[in-house]
């Protein structure tokens, strides 16, 4: 009998997020910093249909858009189950937006 099965948690394919895609201005032109916390769940191919914020930066214009550019530029490679299938996965990060030096 096998033994229970394992998924995998998704990865980035690689694709990088720039704040220019988040908002066409600065988003902290005003000075606002802090730390975001998301949680994505992606699909069985790399697409994420969910966007969670595990942790606010205590705005939330940066939590908003942060997480509406994730959901339609982020591509991610699919967890994989224990018969190396493509399934349903999860990924957390978090962004710090703050002032350039």
């Amino acid at each position: 009998m096998p033994g229970p099965r394992t998924k995998r948690q998704s990865s980035p394919s690689g694709s990088r997020l720039e704040p220019s895609s988040v908002t066409a201005k600065k988003p902290n032109e005003n000075g606002n910093e802090g730390v975001l916390g998301l949680r994505v769940s992606v699909g069985p191919f790399g697409e994420v249909f969910r966007c969670v914020v595990t942790q606010s930066s205590g705005f939330a214009m940066f939590d908003k858009r942060s997480c509406d550019a994730i959901s339609v530029r982020a591509r991610f490679h699919p967890a994989l189950d224990a018969d190396q299938q493509a399934t349903t996965g999860t990924f957390s990060t978090s962004i710090r937006w703050e002032m350039p030096d």
